[in-house]
Parts: C-alpha cells; sequence; structure tokens
C-alpha cells in the first residue's frame, strides 16, 4: 500500500493533490496521474476489507472544515438529495479531531463557518458510489483516519445549525444506503459504478475527470489510454477496455460541443455493445 502510506505521511503531496483536483486543471491534475490510478486501486482493495466490519447499523465517522458561508445554503437546498467530492475525503472516528479542523474554539475570518459532518457508513459491500478505507494504520500522526475515493457520493440527511453566534453547523450525511434510487441521478450512478467496476484505473481517472467539466487535453490523455492498452494486451477492437475509452471521448466531445466528433465516438461504442450483446445471445441459444 505505497500510495495509501505515502498520501497520508506526506504533507506536500496530500495538499498538492487535493489542490490540483479542487482546480479542474487538467495540466496540473496530469501530473499526479500515477499517484491518483495507484491510490484508488488500493483504496478499492482495502474497501473490501472494511466494508466486512460494517454491520446492520451506521459506522460513524467525522469530518471537520473551515468553509464559505454559501457552502451552508448549498448543503440545505440539497438536503434529501446527493453530493458528490472531486477529491480524497478524509475522515476521522474521532469527533474531537473533527471539530480541530472545523476550527471549533479558534478565531474564524469572516464569511467563514465552521462545518462538522457526521458520516453514517452503511454496509456498502459491492457499493462503488462510496469507497472508502480504514487507513489509521498508516497515519503517521495516530489519526483514527476514514478515507473516501474521489467521486464518492453521499445522501444529505440534515443540515443544523449549532450556534449562530460561533458559526458553527451539523451535517449529517449518509453513505453506501441511499435513498433516492429513483432520481435519473442515482440511475445514473447506478451505472456509472457498474462501469467503474469493469474500467481499468487510468480510465477511470478520464472518465472522471471528465465528468467534473474538465475538458482541455483529456482528448490527448485518453488516447494514450487507448495507446497503452493495445501495447500491453496486444488487442485492438475486440478489448473491451477500448469501449469505455470511445465512450469518454464522446462525453468529453460533447462537453467540448463538438457533435461531429461525439456521435462518430458513441456510434463506435454502441456498435461494439450491441455486437458484444448478440454474441451473449448468440451463446446462450447453443
Amino acid at each position: 500500500m505505497d500510495a495509501v502510506m505515502w498520501y497520508t505521511k506526506n504533507g506536500f503531496l496530500y495538499k498538492s493533490l487535493n489542490r490540483a483536483l479542487r482546480s479542474d486543471n487538467f495540466d496540473a491534475i496530469f501530473i499526479f496521474r500515477s499517484i491518483i490510478s495507484e491510490l484508488s486501486s488500493e483504496l478499492i482493495k482495502l474497501h473490501s476489507d472494511f466494508c466486512h466490519i460494517l454491520q446492520d447499523g451506521p459506522y460513524i465517522v467525522h469530518r471537520g472544515l473551515l468553509a464559505p458561508t454559501q457552502e451552508i445554503e448549498n448543503l440545505q437546498s440539497n438536503v434529501g438529495g446527493l453530493v458528490g467530492t472531486t477529491q480524497y475525503l478524509s475522515a476521522s472516528r474521532d469527533q474531537s479531531t473533527a471539530e480541530f479542523y472545523a476550527g471549533i474554539g479558534s478565531v474564524r475570518n469572516p464569511g467563514e463557518v465552521s462545518l462538522i459532518f457526521e458520516i453514517q457508513i452503511y454496509s456498502c459491500i459491492g457499493n462503488r458510489d462510496s469507497i472508502c478505507a480504514d487507513i489509521s494504520r498508516w497515519n503517521w500522526i495516530g489519526e483514527d483516519e476514514i478515507l473516501f475515493n474521489l467521486g464518492s457520493v453521499f445522501e444529505v440527511i440534515d443540515v443544523t445549525c449549532k450556534s449562530m453566534d460561533r458559526n458553527e453547523w451539523h451535517v449529517i450525511l449518509k453513505s453506501g444506503k441511499v435513498n433516492v434510487t429513483e432520481t435519473p441521478y442515482y440511475r445514473y450512478l447506478k451505472q456509472r459504478s457498474d462501469e467503474l467496476d469493469r474500467m481499468r484505473a487510468d480510465i477511470a481517472l478520464g472518465r472522471h475527470l471528465v465528468d467534473m467539466g474538465v475538458s482541455n487535453q483529456i482528448d490527448i490523455y485518453l488516447i494514450e489510454c487507448l495507446s497503452i492498452s493495445t501495447w500491453n494486451d496486444g488487442r485492438h477492437d475486440d478489448d473491451p477496455q477500448h469501449s469505455f475509452i470511445y465512450d469518454t471521448l464522446g462525453r468529453l466531445y460533447v462537453l467540448k460541443k463538438q457533435p461531429y466528433e461525439a456521435i462518430a465516438y458513441f456510434t463506435w461504442t454502441f456498435n461494439r455493445f450491441r455486437a458484444e450483446h448478440q454474441a451473449v445471445e448468440a451463446n446462450e441459444a447453443l
């Protein structure tokens, strides 16, 4: 678990990586592409072990931060809905750790509020929308740290002001057992989760960046993924990973408002998936 170890022990790497992910700047993110792929892959492996310790009730962790006042309005408008992360998200089993990072009891800048998130993690076996793992054994300052993968999704349960004078707010999020399965957004997340189960880590990073709205130079990165796939596997159009790359390129060109290129890539992807489906039906008929 080298990537997890470096992420927890190297403060410069932690800050630089999450700053790049927040920036939506592909040039900055591209520098960290290897560590992002490795860290996400390691979290997925650790996720299975972590899920087995969860029982029927929620496993509670906490996260604290200082945020602009506007963030409260955004969360309140999303109660009953879903919110996602564009970076790696750390939480702790120790509420006092979250209170420290939220600046409870300290002097804050005007326009800032203290946010304490209570994250309720339910049984998450088979859930790819909120990958998380216990990484406390690698935390060099002894924090009981739980790390969520980038792109994790949570249901907003409640937003409550604990102290108006001190601008302290309490937010309850739910992970792994959301109740909004009928919304189009949730159906999209379910489809994305199923695809990520079969998608190579570097391709999944490209998909995540496109979903974030990053468009600059992503096509070059995806073509590089295509070249790596062909070189490593010795395959061409029969490689299922190519379908994910072309589908992501189609989404990218929709984002860039280039419809002809988008249609071309989506058509190839559709024909590929249709051929796979017909092959499965033919085998079942035998």
